[in-house]
């Protein structure tokens, strides 16, 4: 995933860039790797083992830590991201 700061070529996560996300399966393969990473795996099994209160919380916590997309915002700016962008994070956290 790219960083989106301006308009032009390169400078943002464009349609055609989540095209090439999503037909290249990125999302499956983060996951496979992450699924050999035993510092992952520890960090898992710790919100496995909380309790429902907490593990709710920092569900939730996490949900909300994505940018507002550019027209959410109004403005193109760093603080935010294109469409498409947000498209890609959300296919990464909703991936196996």
């Amino acid at each position: 995933m790219r960083e989106s700061y301006g308009e032009a070529a390169g400078q943002n996560f464009s349609d055609q860039d989540l095209s090439e996300f999503i037909r290249n399966d990125i999302p499956a393969r983060i996951s496979k790797e992450l699924k050999k990473d035993d510092e992952f795996l520890e960090l898992v099994l710790a919100i496995k083992h909380m309790d429902p209160t907490s593990d709710t919380k920092l569900l939730n916590e996490g949900l909300n830590k994505h940018k507002q997309t550019w027209r959410q915002m109004g403005r193109i700016d760093r603080e935010g991201q294109t469409e498409a962008g947000q498209t890609g994070r959300v296919g990464e956290r909703a991936s196996p």
